[in-house]
Parts: C-alpha cells; sequence; structure tokens
C-alpha cells in the first residue's frame, strides 16, 4: 500500500487570508507553468486568493488573467539588430496598474523571459507590491542563456560569449551588455529571490543577484494525483505490453526534440539496452512522431494529470538524460508514482534522487554508466520495488506540494514583515535605460529604489536539514562552547539543526546557547517531568524533535574536525539504504594506550560500535530508538546491535575525526555506579547472539595512509555482512595480529566480499604471518592506492596494507608495541628516491609517482571543496603535477604560436585555470595561463600535427593527472570517447575537474585492473607510462599500446633503476609502426616522443 500523504498546510497556521498573484510567460505551457499552477492551487486550498498573471493564457480557468504584451514595432528592429532581448515590449511597463496587481498583497514572479516582459519593468513593479522572484533556470543571472551548460563566463561579466546560438539566441554578441543591463535593473529593484534547489543557489550567490535576499525551496508535486496506480490496468490503457520491461521518458514536446533533455544520450541508451539483449521497450512520453519501431511507443502529449501518472505507472524505469535542469518536475512526478529514476548528474537533479536509494545518479553525459545503472535496475525487480517505494516516500516527506506552499506562506509573512519595517539601505545604480527601452510610463519605474541585502535562508523553510544533533548537558557551559564552536567549521556547506535538552543548568550554559544562535532547547524537567532522566531517555526525546535525514547523539565534550560532519553527510548520501549510519573515529584526551589515538570501539562480538556517528533517522526510529530500561550505559551498543540484526550495517567515515575531552566529573562518577547493573542486562538481552568475553582488538585506529581501505564500500555494488569481519581484520593487522588477520579477510571472502582489494590485503597478511622474522623497522606506510602508480594499481604482489602499523603521535616518534620507531620521511620528489631507515631492503616502486601524499591528496581534493579550490598549487601534488616552470610555458607558448588556429581558441584554453587555483604566469599577448595548461596546449598541437583531426576516435590516455589534457582535446575536437585510466584517487579527481565542463566526448574513468584488452584508435601518456615499473608497462603494452592504431607517448628517461622501465629504444621495438621525434622544448637530454599512426618524418 502506497504511503499517505502529509496532511494539508492550513491558512491559518501562517497568518491571515492573502492575495496572491503569479506572473509567468504562460498559465499550463512548461515546467515553470507547471508549478506556478500548482501553487496557486495549494494556495487556494490553504484559504488564499491565489491567481496567474500571465502574458499567454491557453486555458480557460477563471483564475488566470492576461495582460497586453504591446510590442513597439518601430524599436523593434532596433532592438533585435543589437541583441537587446525583449527592450522593445510596452506592456509590462503598466503592471504596477494592473487590478490584479493593485489588490495583491504578494507578488509571486516566475520566468520573466519568454519574449512578453520588458527587464526594464521590474524596478517600477518590484517598487509597487512586495516581490518574491522563483528562477527556474539561469536566465536571470546570464547574458542571454537559460542555462550555461557549465560555461563560467556569467560570473566575470559575459564577455565574449561563446554560445550565441544557446536559448535565447542573440544575432550579435550582446551578452556582456545584457548582463550589465540586468545588474543595474537589480539594484534598482527589491526583490526576494528563491531557488529550487542548492545548485542553483549556490549559482546566485555568485552572480548579479547576490546582493538580494535568498531563499532554497524545491518544487513540489501533488502526491495525492501522482501516485503509484495498479500496473496492468495503466500499460492496458496506452496499449503497453504486460509482460515487457518499460523504461519511459518524459518532457513538455517530448525528449527526443527537446536539446536540454538530451534526446540523443537517451536514445543511446535505449540503443545499447536493446544491444545487449534487454527486453525493454521505451514509453516517450510526450512524443508525437511516428515510428514503425515495436520497441518504441509515443503516448503523445498528456495534459490531464490523472492520466499522466497512469502513465508514470506503466515504467518500470524512468530514464533522465537532461544536458541542463534546476528542480524538474517529472522526476518528482515519476518518483511520486513509485517509479526509480536514472538520471545524469545533471543540476538540481542529485538533490532529488538519493543515488542508490531512489535511482542511480550517473555521470554526466556518461552512456556507458548509466546503461550499467539501467541494467541493475532492470535486472532485479526486488530492487526495483524497492527503490520505487523509496523514492514515492522521499516524495512524500521532501516534496509534496502543500510543504512547497507552507515554505512560501513562511517566506510571504516574512517578505510583509520586512515590507512593513521600512525599505533596505539603498544602493546607488548607475545603469541608464537605453533609447529603445524607454517609454513614458517608465520614468517612474527608473527611479532608484532600495538595493536587497543578505539573508539567511530561515529555519523550517524548504526540506528539513541534513542533520539533527542532539546534546544533553548540564552545567558543563565551557565545553559546551567548545562543542558549539567547533561545529562551524565541521557541517559547512550542509545544515544542521542544534537541539539541546537541559537539565537546569545553573552557570552559563543559557548565554553560551544564545550566543551560538541554538534556539531549540528543552527543560529536562518540563519536557519530561520531575527527576533524573536515564541517557536513553533524553536522547529519544531529542531525535523525537529532529527534522534532519541523520541525527547524532552527541556529547557536549567532544570537538569535531573541521568539515568532519560535511564529508560524512556526502559519504553516507553515496552509499545504499543499507547502510544505517557511519561512525566517527575519536580518541579521549585523559586516555590508556590507543584510545589516545583515533579510532573506533567493536562492541561484542566484533562489530563496529558507534560511539559517535551519524544515524539514519528512519533506521533510528524502525527499530524502536534507544532502548530506555538502560540508565547510562551500553544502551549505544544495544543500539547498534539493534541496527546489525535488522540487516543494516554501520560503517567507518574515512577522516571524519572527533575529540572527547573525557574529565571524569562528579556526574560521570555518579553515572559509573549503574554500569554494573546496565551491563548484566545488556548480556541478559543479548544471551547467545554475542561472547561475553572482551572484543579482541578493542578498536579500529586510524590511519590516513589507509583511507582507501576505510572506504571500501563506496566501491561495493552493494554491501553485506560479510564486511564485518573486514574491519577486524584491518585491526587485527594494525595490532601485527597478522595470521588473524589473514583469516578474518579469508571469511569475509568466503562471505561474499569478493572485492580485489580484499584479495590483495589477504595475500599480505599471509606474507606477513609466514615470515620468519618480525616486520622490518619502518618502511613507507603506504595503502594501495598509495602503493601505485599515477596510471594503476600495482599487481597483486604489492602491499597495500602498511608494512608495519604505525601509530601516529604528536613528538617525532611513532610507537608500534610499545617500542619507538622513526616517523615517516617525506614523500620523494621526481628526481630523488627515498630509501628506507636503517638500510632495509626497499620494496621496488610501482612507479616514480609512488609516495603516500599524492594519492591522498588527490582524494582530499576531489571530496573537499576547500582542498579541492587549491590542489593545484599544493605542494603534496606539485611534486607529481603541476611543476611546469614559468620559463618552459614560455617555450611551449612559442611553439604554440605556429598555429593561428589554437592561438585564435585560447580565451577557451584559459577556462582549464578557472579550477583547482593554479599559479599562473602572465605571458606576453595572451595574458595569464597556467604554464601546465600551456604544455597541454603544445600537446594538443602535437596531436593535431601528427593525425590531423582527432573527431570520431576513441581515445584512451593513461596516467591523466586532473584531466587537464582531456578537456583541452575535447575543448577543440570532438572525439566519440575518451577513457582515462589511472588510480582510483586520481580518477576522482579528475572527475570533479571535468564535471566543470561541457566535453564532446563521453568519458570512462577505470583503474588499470578495470581496463580491458581493447582496441582504441589513440593512446595518449604524458610521461606517466614510462615512469611505470615494467611488469606494470608489460600490462598496458598487451591490453591497449600495442593493439591501438595511433600513439603519441611522451617519454621520460629520468625513472628510478629499481623500476626497470623500458627505454626509448626497446618500446619502439615493441610497438609496431612506431618512432621517435625530438621532445620539443626539450625537458632532459635523452627525453623524446615516441608516436605511430602518423605520416610525418620524425627527421
Amino acid at each position: 500500500m502506497a504511503p499517505t500523504p502529509p496532511r494539508p498546510a492550513e491558512a491559518s497556521e501562517a497568518g491571515r487570508r492573502r492575495t496572491i498573484v503569479h506572473i509567468n510567460t504562460h498559465d499550463v505551457a512548461g515546467g515553470a507553468a507547471k508549478v506556478a499552477w500548482r501553487l496557486a492551487e495549494a494556495q487556494r486550498q490553504a484559504g488564499h486568493e491565489a491567481r496567474l498573471l500571465v502574458g499567454t493564457k491557453n486555458s480557460d480557468a477563471p483564475h488566470v488573467g492576461t495582460f497586453a504584451i504591446e510590442p513597439d514595432m518601430q524599436r523593434r528592429v532596433q532592438a533585435a539588430r543589437e541583441g537587446l532581448l525583449d527592450y522593445h515590449l510596452r506592456g509590462s511597463d503598466r503592471l504596477p496598474d494592473h487590478p490584479l496587481v493593485k489588490t495583491a498583497d504578494v507578488l509571486h514572479l516566475h520566468n520573466l523571459h519568454g519574449h512578453y516582459f520588458n527587464p526594464f519593468s521590474l524596478p517600477g513593479l518590484s517598487q509597487a507590491r512586495p516581490t518574491v522572484w522563483t528562477l527556474h533556470d539561469m536566465f536571470a543571472i546570464t547574458g542571454h542563456c537559460a542555462y550555461s551548460l557549465r560555461c563560467p563566463r556569467w560570473q566575470t561579466g559575459c564577455e565574449s560569449c561563446p554560445q550565441l546560438d544557446l536559448q535565447y539566441a542573440l544575432p550579435v554578441d550582446s551578452s556582456a551588455r545584457l548582463l550589465r543591463d540586468k545588474k543595474g535593473i537589480y539594484d534598482r529593484s527589491r526583490l526576494w529571490v528563491v531557488t529550487p534547489s542548492r545548485w542553483l543557489y549556490d549559482f546566485v550567490q555568485k552572480s548579479v543577484l547576490r546582493d538580494h535576499p535568498l531563499e532554497l525551496i524545491y518544487n513540489g508535486v501533488d502526491t495525492r494525483v501522482f501516485s503509484p496506480r495498479e500496473v496492468r490496468a495503466a500499460r492496458a490503457r496506452f496499449g503497453l505490453p504486460q509482460d515487457r520491461l518499460c523504461v519511459g521518458a518524459a518532457a513538455n514536446g517530448g525528449t527526443m526534440a527537446n536539446s536540454w533533455k538530451g534526446g540523443p544520450y537517451t536514445q543511446a541508451v535505449v540503443d545499447a539496452l536493446h544491444a545487449a539483449g534487454i527486453d525493454c521497450v521505451f514509453v516517450h512520453i510526450g512524443g508525437q512522431a511516428e515510428t514503425n519501431d515495436p520497441r518504441w511507443f509515443n503516448l503523445g502529449p498528456i495534459h490531464d494529470e490523472e492520466l499522466l501518472a497512469e502513465a508514470y505507472s506503466t515504467l518500470d524505469v524512468f530514464l533522465y538524460t537532461a544536458l541542463a535542469d534546476n528542480c524538474p518536475l517529472v522526476v518528482l512526478e515519476a518518483m511520486a508514482c513509485g517509479v526509480p529514476v536514472v538520471s545524469f548528474a545533471t543540476g538540481g537533479v542529485p538533490e532529488l534522487v538519493r543515488s542508490s536509494r531512489d535511482g542511480y545518479i550517473t555521470g554526466y553525459r556518461d552512456v556507458e554508466m548509466t546503461v550499467q545503472a539501467m541494467r541493475r535496475v532492470l535486472g532485479d525487480a526486488a530492487l526495483r520495488r524497492g527503490m520505487g517505494d523509496s523514492a514515492r516516500r522521499n516524495v512524500l516527506e521532501r516534496f509534496d506540494h502543500r510543504q512547497t506552499a507552507a515554505a512560501y506562506e513562511r517566506l510571504y509573512e516574512r517578505v510583509l514583515e520586512e515590507s512593513r519595517s521600512g525599505p533596505r539601505s539603498a544602493a546607488v545604480s548607475t545603469v541608464r535605460t537605453p533609447a529603445v527601452a524607454r517609454a513614458s510610463s517608465m520614468q517612474s519605474a527608473g527611479a532608484r529604489a532600495p538595493a536587497a541585502g543578505s539573508q539567511q535562508t530561515a529555519e523550517g523553510s524548504g526540506p528539513g536539514p541534513d542533520v539533527s544533533l542532539v546534546v544533553c548537558t548540564k552545567n558543563r557551559a565551557e565545553l559546551l562552547d567548545a562543542m558549539l564552536q567547533s561545529l562551524k567549521t565541521a557541517a559547512q556547506g550542509i545544515s544542521c539543526e542544534v537541539i539541546v535538552v537541559d537539565g537546569a543548568s545553573t552557570d552559563r550554559t543559557r548565554e553560551v546557547l544564545a550566543r551560538h544562535g541554538i534556539a531549540q532547547v528543552y527543560d529536562e524537567a518540563t519536557h519530561l517531568g520531575p527527576g533524573r532522566h536515564g541517557w536513553p531517555v533524553l536522547y529519544n526525546f531529542g531525535f523525537g524533535k529532529g527534522r534532519g535525514r541523520y541525527a547524532m547523539y552527541a556529547s557536549d565534550d567532544i570537538v569535531f574536525e573541521r568539515e568532519g560532519i560535511t564529508r560524512a553527510v556526502r559519504y553516507l548520501d553515496s552509499l545504499p539504504s543499507v547502510v544505517a549510519g557511519g561512525i566517527f573515529f575519536y580518541k579521549n584526551v585523559y586516555a590508556r594506550p590507543d584510545w589516545d589515538k583515533f579510532g573506533i570501539d567493536f562492541t561484542h562480538g566484533q562489530r563496529l560500535l558507534m560511539n559517535y556517528g551519524l544515524v539514519r533517522r528512519d533506521c533510528f526510529n524502525a527499530v524502536g530508538g534507544l532502548d530506555e530500561s538502560y540508565a547510562f550505559y551500553c544502551a549505544d551498543a544495544d543500539l547498534c546491535l539493534k541496527l546489525y540484526e535488522a540487516g543494516k550495517q554501520l560503517i567507518p567515515l574515512p577522516g571524519c575525526l572527533v575529540v572527547h575531552n573525557n574529565v571524569l566529573d562528579a556526574q560521570k562518577q555518579a553515572n559509573a555506579q549503574t554500569s554494573r547493573a546496565d551491563i548484566s542486562k545488556f548480556f541478559t538481552k543479548w544471551e547467545g547472539v554475542i561472547p561475553t568475553g572482551e572484543p579482541a582488538p578493542r578498536r579500529l585506529l586510524w590511519f590516513s595512509e589507509m583511507a582507501e581501505l576505510y572506504a571500501l564500500p563506496a566501491t561495493l555494488p552493494s554491501i553485506s555482512a560479510a564486511i564485518e569481519p573486514y574491519w577486524n581484520a584491518l585491526a587485527q593487522y594494525e595490532y601485527q595480529q597478522y595470521a588473524a588477520a589473514h583469516e578474518s579477510f579469508q571469511q569475509a571472502m568466503a562471505r561474499g566480499l569478493n572485492h580485489e582489494l580484499v584479495h590483495r590485503c589477504a595475500a599480505q597478511a599471509a606474507r606477513a604471518a609466514g615470515a620468519a622474522s618480525p616486520a622490518p623497522a619502518v618502511q613507507r606506510s603506504v595503502v594501495g592506492a598509495a602503493q601505485t602508480s599515477s596510471a594503476g594499481r600495482a599487481p597483486s604482489s604489492t602491499q597495500v596494507l602498511p608494512a608495519c602499523p604505525v601509530r601516529e603521535t604528536a613528538g617525532s616518534t611513532a610507537v608500534v608495541s610499545g617500542e619507538p620507531r622513526q616517523k615517516l620521511s617525506p614523500a620523494p620528489r621526481r628526481d630523488s628516491i627515498q630509501h628506507p631507515p636503517g638500510g632495509g631492503r626497499r620494496t621496488p616502486p610501482a612507479a616514480l609517482s609512488d609516495n603516500r601524499t599524492y594519492p591522498q591528496v588527490c582524494l582530499q581534493a576531489s571530496l573537499d571543496d576547500r582542498v579541492f579550490s587549491t590542489f593545484r598549487r599544493n605542494p603534496l601534488y606539485t611534486r607529481i603535477l603541476e611543476h611546469v616552470t614559468r620559463e618552459q610555458g614560455a617555450q611551449y607558448l612559442q611553439i604554440i604560436a605556429r598555429d593561428p588556429e589554437l592561438m585564435r581558441r585560447m580565451d577557451d584554453f584559459r577556462e582549464n585555470d578557472l579550477y583547482g587555483g593554479p599559479t599562473t604566469c602572465d605571458y606576453p599577448g595572451i595574458g595569464t595561463f597556467s604554464p601546465t595548461t600551456l604544455r597541454y596546449i603544445k600537446v594538443l598541437l602535437d596531436l593535431k600535427r601528427h593525425f590531423k583531426t582527432l573527431d570520431g576516435l576513441r581515445i584512451g590516455e593513461i596516467g591523466v593527472g586532473y584531466g587537464g589534457q582531456c578537456r583541452i582535446i575535447n575543448a577543440f575536437f570532438a572525439p566519440k570517447s575518451y577513457c582515462l585510466v589511472d588510480i582510483r584517487p586520481a580518477l576522482n579527481l579528475a572527475q570533479r575537474y571535468l564535471d566543470h565542463f561541457i566535453l564532446r566526448s563521453t568519458l570512462r574513468f577505470l583503474t588499470m585492473n578495470e581496463l580491458e584488452a581493447g582496441d582504441y584508435d589513440l593512446v595518449i601518456s604524458n610521461y606517466a607510462f614510462t615512469e611505470l615499473s615494467r611488469p606494470l608497462q608489460d600490462i598496458y603494452l598487451e591490453r591497449v599500446i600495442r593493439r591501438s592504431s595511433r600513439g603519441y607517448i611522451t617519454y621520460n628517461e629520468i625513472t628510478p633503476p629499481e623500476c626497470r622501465s623500458y627505454k626509448a629504444h626497446e618500446l619502439t621495438g615493441m610497438i609496431p609502426g612506431s618512432r621517435v621525434f625530438p621532445e620539443e622544448p626539450l625537458t632532459h637530454p635523452k627525453n623524446c616522443i615516441i608516436v605511430w599512426g602518423t605520416d610525418l618524418d620524425s627527421t
């Protein structure tokens, strides 16, 4: 049975009956019209007077009014010639005198573009009545584009627009002027701006609208109309087959006819499914083109929403390959009908669809990944049902249109209150209304109006927060203050509410809470009655007050590390719903050995214990919360066991750290008296389920070098109890229990954790267990990623666990089993090789780039906005990449200047430097550039000379850095596909970097172990391949290089002797048709370029 929708919002909850006028291009055509229509409908149901005022009316609804557009035909020619969009329209100038506007309490603007509204009418209209403006696309913040398709120029003035043909197309490049005019218009207007997605919200904060109050309120759908229908009846109504899988898409006018909706990508995915033998049909909602393909059903436009809900209910999967979108209604409608969604990571869609829960979010324009996700969903009926139910619940909880209406109601209340309190501080604008847009009625509209100030999103508007953090406290003001202060940097970029249960504190607790802006404070006696209440009683009460997706039973005596909660939420959001929560690594200030280091405790039965972490609130509620029969101890362990027994998993949160100031005060002394009774109750309850002996080891410790091993769940297609012995194995290895670790790894594999990384860990533990002598003093502690090259993981013989456990301390030594050892030395530079202390034999590196920091920096930059913003000048990163000198950049530029065609595209290439914060230099004639970007352009020139064009080619690149070469190639050519091969942390970074651009080719991101033998049209490697050890080179030669018809490899002579890398003459002897060309400029006397498939003379 479908879940029940929430009750409708009552008008009386938010205030008196209001008159609201929504202004939009149309009343029923398009997504913005549907949003305005549904919002007005919900507002009328709540008792308000809500009407639409539109440029074009297509319905006969009585609540829709219209106004004359009044184009000035004499000025129309001038406006068209100069590319001044809608500057010649006159009807909107007179809107302040329209009867509906004059009687409105609030004006709610939607799309103002669409050839019905003169932008210079906005100041006068926004001064006439309090004005809210919901942005449904990017047009308001760009020169002319409804969506910029990742062009960043709207942030810097829209000069030299590269996309004049995008909607709304311009005959001349007036984009910069249009954006300047918009800025002046907004400065003279009084607006409250709303975005329906965090994606657009973040853009607006960087835009010409950034000085206006900004709210995030998601679009909503009527979940009573859009609800699951009986599938067989729905398919019978539309004549669809009952016994075949149905894949569907929907768009106004059809997906295939709408360039924004990515029709060619939808076609490619469906074709790939058919080619793979998937017995499915495609249901095209909105499509009208005739077809003779029996696997293709066009249902045409469906305006009746009841009928549209039936159409969605015919589907097994909803496919969405849009190239640009904000908060698409079709996605919410399909989810509300219980249909899982597979979508590109486009715009705000990842905020709607919880990947692996409601469907899958795949890489932007990544057809192959999308096909894989579709096959996974289509091949598992139980998975489809589970995802469909989850999608329905998601919409009920977050996107019901009555919740949207209630959020707007709260916003209207604040808007009216601010309007009554007087104008905001004014800002002087120097923009002048151009003659083509000027009319007599605009003289008053052109007067300066107050400029909007900043405003934070008010609590309660939009959906609930990401995290509800519950704290129970009494008379610990100083500790509480430190915890709340750390929270400010720990939860950046996410929404977090703090709920405090106070046990009648008599110190400065209330003062501290007020200073930190904590409003949700509950007095224990008032809400729970007199007397002392147990720990689980207090936290159950706090959790009951929370609205977050995740919740945490926090202590007032902990301090969060920077961005710990932010990373935790983002990581958990990427995992399936079987993961009930994630656990922070913590350490105690006053501690016995091992608890003075960051770690996670094991509970009895060797399962991870959540002392501190985030738990999904729905999972917490499903198992009944905390058992209130405990007084203080064991309630957290009891909760964890209930979650495990319910089939859920708790996993470590890599890099999420908490410091516990565990001073044993009087309160804890009193709690300690109850420990014996609680422990006895715990073992009685779980008798026969857990052993009574102490866990061994007691903790899983945190080592940054092992980050990839802790993050194993993110790489698994599914997560089960098979992962539990894996955590135990890691801990056993850390404590040098090698034989036990090997046995636990084997146990995990026997249960089904059949992952290449686990196999390698098991092999390494076996070798350590069988060694005749203890592990050597300190070799470099390296995880799998750090022990691999910049172009792929090492073979299975390469160690993935630290050579011996190194317990990090704050001093200059590290301690293992009580014996002091030297700390790790810095990672080697390209021109130096580090040898282990004590003269011990060193394991041969897999590649020149082997070091313990490079993969870690890549991983951090891929996950952390702050690290990503400057990674290209991070010293730990520039040891391996991004170290081209200014002088070398000048030499590259001299070579590039020989090609006028490339020189004309330098502005396009410069966009490589917008991300990652590279060090740039000023070069004559082209301005500022990163020298590394100039090297990438020089490689592009070489490829152009050797192979003429790369259009339509299947390209593979070995060792991709952050994806800079890939982006430069795609900025000039249009390859069919581009496969990037590297270690996983580098691939994650490259994917994040490339996601900022619209690329012409389909991308694939593969490690060496994932790379299958195949034929490529062109293989590229800038140094990386020649820096690999010989065994790895042999793998690439066999799988890719010798099978490619063309190739371009920059050879580096400087590699460690122990790598035994092939020399240039050896490679040319093994690669058919390859020849040596001089490297230009020469970076080493023996460096060169190895090319094959070229007609150029190597002399």
